[in-house]
């Protein structure tokens, strides 16, 4: 298939060349550096191109006969509706779902043409933690809480919820004994298999009375 300006240049040399279409033909493939083709690049294609461009004074296709494709058709709906939904929303975005319920069209229908028509795609915002300078400090402590509890396999974190913020406090060494009763009977209690290593065993405590989520957001 030529596109449009191989189609205006083929007319161009067509006309320059007193209308005959074999010099033409040949330019062409000589600028294009083409040596055989089908359709327009044949004496015959340049005829019938040139025969219905002076009858439509166009050189584009003609609508062929048949069913007309839906996707066309419908494709300005479909913008039009996905700026309706963005105007009406807050955060200025729109769902494909939501515009194929009001239009009443499947979602994979309106999937389609975002994607083969109007050349858009989806995309989904996260809301993000915002860095602010005072929190470095904080956050430094942090990581160096994090890295000494990697270091000690005897530490277990404890989490206190103060309003809507998680905060971790100190580290406290778990002792190994043989039952250890949690006053939380919605705690956990963790029996750890005895670990090898080199043939020699390793003393892992029985039980761990672990603090769990429930007991933090009560």
């Amino acid at each position: 298939m030529l596109s449009a300006k191989d189609k205006a240049l083929l007319m161009k040399m067509f006309y320059m060349n007193e209308e005959s279409a074999t010099v033409a033909l040949h330019k062409f493939r000589l600028q294009k550096n083409v040596k055989t083709g089908k359709g327009p690049l044949i004496v015959t294609g340049i005829t019938k191109l040139v025969q219905r461009f002076e009858e439509t004074e166009s050189l584009q296709d003609r609508v062929r006969s048949g069913r007309p494709s839906l996707r066309q058709t419908r494709s300005a709906r479909v913008a039009a509706k996905m700026e309706t939904l963005a105007s009406e929303s807050s955060a200025g975005t729109s769902s494909a779902r939501e515009a194929g319920i009001r239009l009443g069209l499947p979602p994979s229908s309106i999937h389609n043409i975002l994607h083969g028509v109007l050349n858009q795609y989806p995309y989904k915002l996260q809301s993000c933690h915002e860095l602010l300078p005072s929190d470095t400090e904080e956050r430094e402590a942090f990581g160096d809480l994090v890295l000494h509890a990697n270091s000690s396999n005897s530490t277990v974190f404890q989490l206190e919820v103060s309003g809507n913020v998680l905060k971790s406090l100190p580290l406290q060494k778990v002792q190994s004994t043989k039952s250890v009763k949690s006053p939380n009977p919605n705690s956990l209690e963790v029996n750890l298999p005895q670990m090898t290593r080199y043939g020699r065993a390793i003393k892992t405590p029985k039980k761990l009375n672990l603090v769990t989520l429930s007991d933090v957001f009560v």
